[in-house]
């Protein structure tokens, strides 16, 4: 449920406000403007009789500053963004056919630019970081991290805060994911092999009555009566393969994952406090002494989707020798074997793990034009470009000689000896 509500979020904030339908089709109009060292005033006159928009000048804005612009088959739009820039201007919608205008300085753009605030909320991204990116990459200073919420709250122009959101949603991706099906398996050789004669562990001598009378015995002397006999051995065997763990683990991407098979063995222990708390006693039940065998492995691979690894080589080796028998005679030379047995037990355990990868959820990036955004000037984060729309052109002198009056025509460019009024014309 987070996860769509952040998507409808966000996709109401990526569009953008529609201006009014009036001011829509007006900048929509194609102009052509050819005006050399004509003063401002005249300029946004001309403008505002040929599209019915109104403009409205700041009172720090200089009218006759000189305009040279030369425009043909251009919207309305683009005409007043060239001449806004050229002249370091800038406008502000006071309705749907009002528009003001006023210069482009710190100050003026603190005091006529309306901020917006604005939570934007994280289903997969880390705030902190996604905080330090929004810093960093759009120069914005009123931003909150929250961190209960895991959402960024944004105090920036509308433009400002569009680019953020569309920032956030090139890396607000959901984690890669992927499943480790592992078998993890103990191989085992075993060579147990147990030669000679193996006596009773009693040899009872008595009466054959009920009567109790003293015997000898491995464990003593009782009274019993019992049947003496002995054992001929002769026995040999091998192991075989024994499946411990057959666990499936999911794991996300650039995260550990992590198996344990094996048991936990407890020590028990008391502690003790007398009543009036000044002595604290902990005592252990028993003397516990474990012999713990870990074999322990660490690799790092790159396998493909379903392709298994086997990683072995974790080898135990045992080997073990026993006797037992009648006392002095089991180990007499040549006949000992009559009178005792050995046991020879080789045991060589291998553990051996299989571990296949299955990409449960893979990562989509975006492509190359929804992960490429326009992210205004140095100085005016979040402005539109200055681009023109194909078909129309623009020519604007670098510089003019101070009081040069200029002809006004309209194709070729004119030459600057030429004399002139200082007017213009829009067609």
């Amino acid at each position: 449920a987070t996860v769509e509500r952040v998507a409808a979020a966000r996709q109401a904030a990526l569009q953008a406000p529609a201006l009014p339908a009036a001011l829509a089709a007006a900048y929509q109009k194609p102009v052509t403007l050819e005006f050399r060292e004509a003063p401002l005033r005249q300029v946004f006159e001309a403008l505002a009789r040929s599209s019915a928009i109104n403009f409205v000048f700041d009172k720090d804005v200089r009218g006759d500053a000189r305009v040279t612009v030369f425009l043909r088959n251009v919207s309305l739009d683009e005409a007043l963004r060239v001449i806004l820039a050229t002249q370091q201007l800038d406008r502000k919608l006071l309705n749907d056919t009002t528009v003001l205008v006023y210069p482009n300085t710190p100050a003026k753009q603190r005091e006529h630019q309306e901020l917006v605030t604005r939570s934007l909320y994280l289903a997969n991204a880390d705030v902190k970081q996604a905080l330090t990116l929004v810093r960093m990459m759009t120069k914005t200073r009123d931003v909150h991290a929250e961190e209960r919420l895991n959402a960024l709250v944004v105090r920036d122009t509308p433009e400002v805060v569009r680019q953020i959101e569309r920032l956030l949603a090139t890396i607000d991706l959901p984690e890669p994911e992927v499943t480790l099906a592992v078998e993890v398996m103990e191989v085992a050789s075993d060579q147990v092999q147990n030669l000679g004669i193996d006596w009773p562990a009693t040899v009872n001598i008595g009466l054959p009555s009920p009567a109790t009378v003293m015997g000898l015995s491995g464990d003593g002397v009782r009274a019993s009566i019992a049947n003496p006999g002995f054992v001929a051995s002769l026995r040999a065997s091998t192991g075989s393969t024994n499946l411990l763990a057959n666990p499936t683990i999911r794991v996300r991407n650039r995260e550990k994952a992590k198996v344990q098979i094996g048991n936990k063995l407890p020590v028990f222990s008391s502690t003790s406090t007398p009543s009036n708390g000044s002595t604290t006693t902990t005592a252990s039940v028993g003397s516990l002494a474990y012999n713990l065998g870990t074999r322990l492995t660490t690799t790092a691979l790159r396998l493909r989707d379903g392709e298994t690894q086997v990683l072995a080589g974790l080898i135990n080796d045992e080997d073990r020798r026993t006797a037992k028998g009648l006392p002095g005679l089991a180990t007499a030379p040549f006949v000992g074997r009559l009178f005792g047995v050995t046991g020879d037990n080789r045991s060589k355990t291998e553990i051996v793990m299989l571990i296949t990868p299955r990409i449960v959820r893979p990562l989509l990036p975006p492509s190359a034009a929804e992960a490429t955004l326009a992210s205004g000037t140095d100085a005016m984060p979040g402005s539109p470009s200055l681009r023109l729309r194909s078909g129309g052109t623009v020519a604007v002198p670098l510089a003019t000689g101070a009081g040069a009056p200029a002809a006004v025509t309209s194709t070729p460019l004119p030459d600057a000896s030429a004399p002139s009024d200082g007017t213009g014309a829009l067609r």
